[in-house]
């Protein structure tokens, strides 16, 4: 039995905000908006979307007001974003990757809205059709390791809509940790063995401790 006594004013409430989780699958969206993000590592298309239809409509829009409204100390961002790469010339085989992403994009969402063709004008992409693909992603950061979702390609909805269930994309694969984030993880384990088994991390310049 729970001891109730150091509560307050408690009722049972749905704890909204990064509880919030969206399964993997293929939904029907929208683009709301692009930009162009240039930091030092190049430049990355932006790309932010919702859900428009199903049980989940609205889920980022709701997600990220319902984050705001915990009044989190943290920078809250709007999570619903699919980011593309762009080639910088600096490694081929990136550059090729990304071309490669980038033009699906482009087939994607001339595929599902008819009249319009890719320009390189990403001010245009607003209000245009999309699937979302949504992945589950593992990943490990301050420590702890969990599993998420994320938005890994963008769809033609013509193809979502397909009359033929067979024709229609599936859910993409999970992504697996980063080969750095899986040594990162490794190492911390190793280190946490130790510890609980009485050991301590000396320089090489201490005395042994006894």
């Amino acid at each position: 039995m729970i001891n109730n006594n150091n509560f307050k004013n408690f009722q049972p409430k749905y704890n909204a905000g990064e509880r919030m989780t969206l399964p993997a699958g293929v939904y029907e969206g929208h683009i709301i908006n692009s930009r162009i993000d240039v930091t030092e590592a190049g430049e990355t298309l932006l790309v932010q979307v919702d859900i428009d239809k199903g049980e989940f409509a609205g889920f980022y829009r709701k997600q990220f007001e319902a984050q705001n409204k915990q009044g989190s100390q943290y920078n809250i961002r709007y999570r619903g974003v699919y980011r593309v790469q762009l080639p910088d010339g600096r490694n081929p085989e990136h550059d090729n990757w990304r071309q490669h992403q980038l033009a699906g994009l482009a087939w994607a969402l001339e595929d599902g809205n008819p009249g319009y063709k890719w320009d390189w004008d990403e001010n245009k992409l607003k209000g245009l059709k999309c699937g979302l693909n949504v992945r589950e992603r593992d990943y490990y950061v301050n420590k702890k390791f969990g599993t998420t979702t994320e938005i890994g390609r963008i769809e033609s909805i013509k193809a979502v809509n397909d009359p033929d269930p067979a024709k229609r994309p599936k859910a993409m694969k999970k992504r697996e940790l980063s080969h750095n984030d899986k040594v990162k993880l490794e190492q911390d384990q190793v280190g946490a063995d130790m510890t609980a088994a009485g050991y301590t991390e000396v320089n090489d310049d201490e005395q042994l401790p006894f």
